[in-house]
């Protein structure tokens, strides 16, 4: 099979029409991928934001910790906020020995 693959992709010319298509493609992909991303937020937080405009769709996590967001997408996850900063902190410092 390995040998039937390489022969096809080795006889596979590469030209502009190609490559774009391959780009269009790339990109519908990631288009989708990315209409699944929303910010997480803790509902109390949510309230203090009523009058703003959110870069994505929102969901409720009334177990962040306040302040904490979540952006959820088609990959994973990015956390932020003063507690997930705090995390980061003291696992850098337990790292190095200096909260021991």
């Amino acid at each position: 099979i390995r040998q039937i693959v390489h022969k096809i992709v080795g006889d596979l010319t590469v030209n502009p029409d190609f490559l774009n298509s391959q780009i269009k493609a790339a990109t519908e992909m990631r288009n989708e991928a990315d209409q699944g991303r929303a910010i997480c937020l803790r509902p109390a937080d949510l309230a203090v934001l009523k009058d703003a405009i959110l870069p994505l769709p929102h969901k409720l996590d009334p177990t962040l910790p306040i302040g904490g967001i979540r952006i959820e997408c088609s990959d994973g996850w990015i956390e932020h906020g003063p507690a997930f900063a705090l995390q980061r902190l003291e696992r850098a410092l337990d790292s190095v020995g200096a909260l021991s």
